[in-house]
């Protein structure tokens, strides 16, 4: 911003060169005006350049943070749905931890289909968060998350989300119906929300709710999915994942945030028809209940007392408009990739069934027969909605 002239001699170019110093850091000196005396316009450049070094090193922490979390070489990727479109990055915690807090939970393991559901959930709706229960079970300071349960919010926003405590009570039951593979009842294990358009990082609200899960359950373990985030140079879409807990509480009464590995575990919820049953269950709420909140909104606005028809259309238009919404965007591509899924296990189970040598062989009891094969054809059908073509 320095513009001297040549006439200028170079004793005025310096103090030209440290009045314009003082006129462009006297916001952070808190003075309008400083002293005369040479002295005391070299104390508040010193001050000020000082402050502008701090503030540099606190922007410079959180570019590194950042960037420690997105450059992570030991990342996990995991990819669902279609392999070149879809894929999600399980951000594992720093190979060098700033902070010594010890982790109480050493491992996060999480079902492909449990994965699967809250990658779906988080991707339906792009202007608003999300939230949702985690259900499962703890082995050894590991957290196995084998089923889960969409929750129905009573705040939506941008930034953020919050479900009514029924829900939780309604995870609870859900989970005491389910069992694992040694006859042990599951539990609630911890939550998962959405961050559409910002970071994968937890909020201090963030962590705030999730010190409050502690409480219950020290194992309680947070997830975050984000999601809706493109790379400017490449514009590469990817969704990123953290595994979470809050840590000790700060002097400004914030918490720290305590990063847990995630790992796929294939078999979380292959324990039993019930749990398997329960996570695609899971995957109709995401659509269900983002319906029933339309519904509740619309109930909102019905008074019996006042007779105006005009308001009475225009409201049953709009929750038309946005049901058919929940349909076309959430239902409808949901139901097609069951369908799919369904198809590529029937031709699977066909191939298997051709391979075999004989129906009397050992083998042959676990091959599913012709005719069970056309009952997946009916209930492909019967998800889709319409009638399909064998």
């Amino acid at each position: 911003g320095r513009k001297p002239t040549s006439r200028t001699s170079n004793v005025e170019q310096k103090e030209n060169r440290k009045q314009d110093d003082l006129n462009r850091f006297c916001k952070f000196t808190d003075r309008k005006q400083a002293g005369s005396s040479p002295e005391d316009k070299k104390t508040a450049i010193v001050q000020a350049l000082d402050q502008l070094d701090k503030e540099d090193d606190i922007s410079k922490d959180k570019k590194d943070l950042d960037t420690s979390f997105n450059n992570n070489s030991d990342d996990v990727n995991v990819e669902l749905g279609e392999p070149e479109k879809d894929s999600v990055t399980a951000i594992s915690p720093p190979a060098t931890p700033q902070d010594k807090t010890p982790r109480v939970v050493k491992e996060v393991q999480i079902s492909p289909e449990v994965m699967e559901v809250c990658y779906m959930h988080a991707l339906s709706i792009e202007t608003q968060e999300v939230m949702g229960l985690l259900i499962g079970s703890i082995k050894d300071d590991v957290v196995i998350i084998r089923s889960l349960m969409v929750g129905k919010r009573t705040t939506k926003e941008k930034s953020r989300v919050e479900i009514d405590d029924i829900e939780l009570i309604a995870a609870s039951e859900l989970a005491t119906s389910l069992k694992d593979e040694k006859d042990q009842v599951l539990q609630v294990v911890g939550w998962y929300h959405s961050h559409p358009h910002i970071t994968v990082l937890p909020s201090r609200v963030d962590l705030r709710t999730q010190s409050g899960g502690q409480l219950m359950d020290k194992h309680f373990v947070g997830l975050i999915f984000s999601v809706f985030n493109k790379n400017k140079e490449t514009l590469e879409e990817k969704t990123q994942i953290i595994a979470f807990q809050s840590g000790p509480q700060k002097e400004d009464g914030s918490f720290k945030l305590i990063q847990i590995p995630v790992k796929i575990e294939d078999t979380a919820s292959m324990v039993n028809e019930a749990v398997f049953v329960s996570v695609y269950s899971a995957m109709a709420d995401t659509w269900l209940k983002p319906a029933e909140e339309e519904y509740e909104e619309y109930q909102k606005h019905v008074n019996p007392a006042i007779d105006d028809k005009v308001a009475e259309m225009h409201n049953s238009a709009l929750l038309t408009t946005r049901l058919t919404t929940i349909y076309r965007d959430i239902a409808e591509p949901a139901m097609r990739n069951l369908e799919t899924k369904i198809r590529k296990l029937e031709v699977t189970l066909s191939s298997r069934n051709q391979s075999a040598p004989s129906n009397n062989s050992p083998g042959s009891s676990c091959v599913t027969s012709p005719a069970q094969g056309t009952s997946s054809t009916n209930q492909s059908s019967l998800i889709s909605g319409h009638q399909t073509k064998p």
